[in-house]
């Protein structure tokens, strides 16, 4: 991207969707900081300091859809476009950490993750992916993870999460087949395990360090790479 742009990025009020949106702040893009409340996104807003003037903060809860057709209005009045949507807000749902299966998983808590991490992003990028055509630019990035790769599908901990990651991806890659604009790229993107609030303190990477990555799939040049899945700036197996 060689000129500002207006970014999305959902869950932006703590842990890696604030640094996300921070570092996009940083190199001097506008932001709507989506958090699931304005309260929520405006005391975010406030530890960026002198770069709050570029951040906008926007109500959106990723795991409701009527959430979502609202939010979509009151991007609508707030600005006049968006050129970058980065699909971040996650839950990491169990409901036994130490005898976890996928044959006996809560039907209810699979549903769980599925609202939260794939058909929230997926409602955001039916409707934005569209316009960002027609704008002739646009950039989405669905924060996934390694956890839903088919390649390294070898154990079944934490089989909501696995699920909606797995079909995160396979929307990624449906989406980029799809929409062949050579200025729309569409990838998904493995933070790693990451020192938040769902990474826990024994999380071998930052907040920060692990921003850099989705950031850098943000600001792809023109016929970069889409429908890929990296880490950081690497390309992984789906």
């Amino acid at each position: 991207m060689e000129s500002p742009k207006i970014a999305l990025v959902t869950g932006a009020n703590r842990g890696l969707g604030f640094e996300i949106a921070k570092q996009l702040c940083a190199k001097g893009h506008t932001v709507l900081f989506a958090c699931r409340s304005l309260e929520k996104a405006a005391h975010a807003i406030e530890f960026l300091k002198q770069l709050a003037h570029l951040a906008i903060p926007l109500e959106l809860d990723v795991s409701c859809p009527h959430s979502i057709e609202r939010a979509i209005k009151d991007v609508e009045k707030l600005v006049p476009h968006v050129d970058v949507l980065v699909n971040n807000a996650g839950i990491l749902p169990y409901s036994d950490r130490e005898n976890q299966s996928i044959l006996t998983e809560s039907v209810d808590l699979i549903r769980s993750a599925l609202d939260t991490n794939t058909f929230g992003p997926y409602l955001l990028c039916k409707a934005l992916i569209p316009k960002m055509v027609e704008q002739e630019f646009g950039r989405v990035v669905n924060v996934s993870s390694k956890m839903g790769s088919l390649t390294d599908m070898t154990e079944g901990n934490w089989p909501a999460y696995r699920l909606s990651k797995t079909a995160l991806n396979s929307i990624t890659r449906m989406l980029a087949a799809e929409v062949t604009h050579p200025n729309v790229r569409i990838n998904a993107v493995h933070p790693g395990w990451v020192k938040t609030d769902m990474g826990g303190q024994k999380a071998p990477k930052t907040a920060q360090s692990s921003a850099k990555g989705v950031v850098w799939a943000c600001e792809l040049p023109q016929n970069g790479p889409t429908g890929r899945f990296f880490f950081d700036t690497d390309e992984i197996p789906w």
